[in-house]
Order: structure tokens, then sequence, then C-alpha cells
């Protein structure tokens, strides 16, 4: 992902800055309760909870990377507590489920997310259950968090000196994330039963030696430096490729405009000593010109490591930044870029001195989904919305305006597609 640095973006920071002023943070006050809430959703042929029914088609989530699931009925209790090494659980609090969801206040009840809190569903009469760790404030119950919980304990069963504690919260998160993320690039269907839908996942996750690797120093002390990986290979920088882009720019009180852009591998380019891959863009973000944008990808994701556009002032005072952060799980998401007081490039007002912007970005996984796009259907492709903020900052006043844009992208893994679909949206505050 690059910087909106085409014209049409600067001429709206251009009228946002001469046309509002004022503006500023106001209001003080409690920060509001950490909540933990979530789905619940077993396999179809799961006669633990519920019998599915022709209903469940209609609860079943747009963005599920396994298919086959359905929302549990109502009323069913979900356990909050503490688990031990040994998957003992100490129950805290309890609640039902209410149209398909659960949820726990955790700062009523003195919680906070930590690495042994989590939430479980049960059926005393069959053994029947799913657990997940609270490592964040939206938890779904799946196999998918199932398998996490039971690989990490399995893990940590036959590594002698390793407990639950040793591993962070962010740890947990990704490896939960990862979990899922490996579904949706399998095209994982979900089994008869719980059972069966957590050993097809638990031996897939065997075979990823990057994953693997992740969870052996997740188990070590501190958090790790390393990541899952891209699993599924949803951004191949590793051959000659070529995809080409159909995209949507909307521009608020503006009819949408379509354009295309083709990005092509293109070799590699050494930039500051580090050896990157060049993608070429014929076309990026309708910014009608071409350009050479440098990329290096490890196992914690992509880094941008900027490119040759000569009209871009903002990249070279950012980079290099991680642009995608591994793995792609549904409901990731990473501050992409942070940065106050950056150099506009341009004296808008008129007073001899460059006006100053803060950006910041925000890049969340939404989940996985089929799309259509003229070279055909492909099945869970990873959704991706990007929201940036622009903060202008006159320095003749310093008064503030802000510029929002919205950017969906739609990745299918590598072998499914080489075409892939993207848009973008402008909103002013």
């Amino acid at each position: 992902m690059k910087w909106f640095n085409s014209l049409s973006v600067v001429l709206i920071i251009s009228l946002a800055l001469t046309a509002c002023g004022g503006g500023g943070d106001g209001g003080t006050g409690e920060p509001p309760p950490t909540t933990v809430s979530g789905t619940v959703q077993a396999p179809n042929g799961q006669v633990a909870f519920h019998q599915p029914t022709l209903w469940d088609v209609f609860e079943s989530s747009a963005f599920a990377s396994l298919s086959g699931l359905t929302s549990v009925p109502d009323g069913t209790p979900v356990q909050l507590g503490r688990i031990s090494s040994g998957g003992t659980l100490t129950g805290l609090s309890s609640a039902t489920v209410s149209g398909g969801r659960y949820s726990f206040n955790l700062t009523r009840l003195g919680l906070t997310l930590a690495s042994d809190l989590v939430v479980e569903v049960s059926n005393p009469a069959t053994g029947a259950r799913m657990r997940a760790f609270v490592t964040r404030e939206s938890v779904d119950l799946t196999p998918m968090s199932e398998t996490a919980v039971q690989v990490v304990l399995d893990h940590i069963v036959v590594t002698p000196g390793t407990s639950l504690s040793d591993f962070t919260v962010q740890e947990l998160t990704d490896f939960v994330s990862a979990i899922d993320a490996l579904t949706a690039a399998n095209k994982a269907s979900a089994g008869v039963d719980i059972n069966s839908t957590v050993t097809t996942i638990k031996n897939q996750a065997a075979n990823e030696p990057q994953l693997m690797t992740f969870l052996m120093s997740a188990g070590g002390p501190g958090q790790t430096t390393e990541g899952p990986g891209d699993i599924g290979n949803y951004f191949p920088l590793d051959r000659p490729m070529s995809w080409t882009y159909q995209g949507t720019e909307q521009i608020t009180g503006q009819p949408p405009l379509s354009y295309s852009n083709t990005a092509t591998i293109a070799g590699t380019a050494t930039v500051k000593g580090v050896l990157t891959t060049v993608l070429s863009e014929t076309n990026p973000l309708n910014s009608d010109r071409s350009i050479d944008s440098y990329y290096t990808k490890d196992s914690r994701g992509v880094t941008f490591h900027g490119d040759n556009d000569t009209q871009d002032v903002l990249t070279p005072q950012l980079v290099p930044y991680l642009s995608h952060r591994f793995p792609l799980g549904t409901g990731s998401s990473f501050e992409e870029v942070n940065r106050k007081g950056l150099d506009f490039g341009e004296d808008l007002d008129g007073d001899g001195k460059n006006e100053k912007i803060d950006i910041l970005s925000i890049v969340t996984v939404l989940g996985f989904e089929s799309v259509s796009v003229p070279a055909g259907l492909f099945p869970n492709c990873a959704k991706v919305e990007t929201t940036i903020t622009f903060k202008a900052i006159p320095s003749s006043n310093g008064a503030t305006d802000s510029l929002i844009v919205n950017q969906t992208a739609w990745y299918a893994r590598r072998g499914s597609s080489q075409t892939s679909s993207e848009g973008r949206g402008f909103d002013r505050n």
C-alpha cells in the first residue's frame, strides 16, 4: 500500500485547509469498560448443542473462514474462567447466548485480557466443548478457537519448562488468527462434529513449518520477534507474477469512478542497503502514472521501503513500515503508521511555511469471502480494510481539518487468482 499522494488527495487536503478552520479534541471522561464478546458457532452436523435448521443458513457469517458453521441457539450457557497449563478451567462468571452472541463486562468483573483467560461452551452430556483465549475484545467460539487452545496446551505438555504464562496476549492473538487464516487458505469445511473438525485443523497446522516455528518461539520468554508467516501465500513476492486490479474510487459528493491497475513483480532493487522486490504498477490507486514500489517479506509481514515517485513527499518521511502484518486472521488489526508533524511539502496558506500533517493508518482484516471479478469467482479471499486519517495543520493559525480515506482490498491466495479488486473512498470531517 502506498500513500495517497495523487493529485486528487492533494486537492482535497488543500480545500480542507482553505475552507475549514478550527477544530480540536474535546471532552474528557472515564474510559469505556473492557468487554469481551463474540459469536458461538458449531459444525452443521453437531448435535452437542443443537440440530441445524433452515434458519441456520441465514445465521452463518458472511466472512467465515470455515464453511459449514451455524450459530448455537439463544440460551446456550457460556463460561468465563481461568485455564491452567493442564487445561483445567476455574469458572469466574457465566452468560448465555443472545442473538447468536455472548458478552462479558471484564471491567465490572475486575478482569483484564490475559493469556490464561478463556471462554468456554460445553455440553456435559456429550463432553463436547469449544474454548477460546480471551486476548482481545472480540473473541468467537468456533472449532478454530478450540484448535488453537488444544495446540497450545499440547505444546506445553511436550515442552518441559513451558507454561501458559510464557505466552503473551499478543502471541496467543496471533496464533488464533493464524489458525483462522489456515482454515481459510485451505478452503476448509466443518466435519460432522467439533472433535473431527478440530482434528482436521490440527493436522493441517502441524504441516505448516512456519506456524510451528512461531509456536515454539512464542513459548519462550518475552514477546517473540517471529511471525507465523504468510499462510496461504496471499502476497507472493517470490516469483514473477502479475495482477490486474479493477478499482472504484468514491469521493463524497461525487459519482464513483472505475479504474484499472496492473501490478507486476519486476525484479529486485537495493534500497538503503536492503535487497527489495520491485512491484511495478501502471496506475496505482488511480494516480494516472506508473510507479515502482519496493517491498520485503518475512515471517512478520510485508514491509514497504518506498517508491520512485518524485511527486511523493510523504513516503520518504515514513519508510520503512509494515504494510501488511501476518497472520491475516479475521478481526486482526494493527497500526500501519502513526506519525505526527510531517512536512506536507507545500505552503497552502501563503505564510512562507510548509503545512504540517498527521497520519494515522489502521489495517484490519474483516474476514474471508468469495469475490467475483471478470476473471472468475474466487473463494476465501482475504478482505482487508485500511482506514487512513490525515489531519492537516495550517502553519498560519494551527487550525486542523481531517480527511479520512477508506480502502478495501480483496486478496486471493496464490494459485487461485492473479486478479484482484480494490476500492477506496474519501470522507472529510
